[in-house]
């Protein structure tokens, strides 16, 4: 019982736990979307060689 965190014995409360999750989500989908067109751009720029 010593190295329980204090996190772990007292959670977020949901509503606020639900946000954080959209936010990260979001974040992620952002960063996917920009990998995708950056994989695109350098495939591009490597076909026209």
């Amino acid at each position: 019982m010593d190295n329980v965190t204090e996190r772990e014995t007292h959670p977020l409360p949901q509503p606020y736990k639900g946000k954080i999750t959209k936010e990260i989500k979001r974040k992620k989908k952002e960063a996917n979307k920009n990998a995708e067109i950056r994989k695109k751009r350098l495939l591009d720029k490597y076909n026209k060689k």
